[in-house]
């Protein structure tokens, strides 16, 4: 009897974890909607705002307003007057200040839509592989057991949605330094392909599992 009631404590606390990590992905998936809506903002204000920049002795003009920055040791630093609005540290190994004065506004807008582009579609990539994780937690929460092929399948998806970040991370890194014309140290995550073999791993876990448990119900059907 004592394993019995193991057993059933055991498959609520499993159920309990599980709702609760359902809960938590799909907030974080609401995180990265307002996240991907905040962006295609930009995407849309940002060139209107960059069109209207003129950029002149480390001076610009927004709305007809003058601001005056400084660049130095990789710090972007930007002034209304003398009064100090923004700073910022940038490792892009470039002179900042001559890729300002050698290009037009058009360039910044180029360079700028290129970074949401890229930040939309690693969003999205997140946002699916959030989908995938919510249903297995979904369905471990109402299933008996956790091995089951629908999980399995959502489990590989989500590890092909890796394998496409980092490609997307790879190709993305070599566009926007093809359209910006310099080198911003950008280099692959090998953390990336670790969590890759990881889920994958899970995937044939499941899968075993899945096996084991089909004699079990078939007695059981006896």
């Amino acid at each position: 009897m004592k394993n019995v009631v193991f057993d059933e404590q055991a498959s609520k606390n499993m159920h309990i974890l599980s709702k609760t990590m359902y809960i938590i992905t799909k907030i974080m998936t609401i995180l990265c909607y307002i996240g991907l809506a905040f962006i295609i903002l930009g995407l849309i204000i940002v060139p209107i705002i960059l069109g209207h920049i003129d950029t002149k002795n480390n001076t610009f003009k927004v709305a007809d307003k003058e601001y005056s920055y400084t660049f130095a040791d990789d710090k972007l630093t930007i002034y209304d007057g003398t009064k100090e609005i923004a700073s910022e540290k940038m490792d892009l190994n470039v002179d900042l200040n001559k890729i300002i004065s050698e290009h037009p506004s058009s360039y910044y807008i180029g360079v700028t839509e290129t970074v949401f582009v890229m930040g939309t579609i690693s969003i999205i990539i997140v946002i699916l592989f959030l989908k995938h994780l919510a249903k297995i937690f979904k369905n471990i929460g109402n299933d008996d057991t956790p091995f089951t092929e629908e999980n399995i399948l959502h489990l590989r998806k989500m590890a092909l949605f890796l394998i496409i970040s980092v490609c997307f991370s790879v190709v993305g890194n070599f566009i926007f330094e093809l359209i910006a014309g310099f080198d911003v140290d950008l280099h692959l995550n090998f953390t990336d392909i670790i969590y890759i073999l990881i889920i994958l791993c899970l995937s044939y876990v499941f899968s075993y599992g899945l096996k084991l448990e089909k004699p079990k119900k078939s007695v059981n059907k006896k």
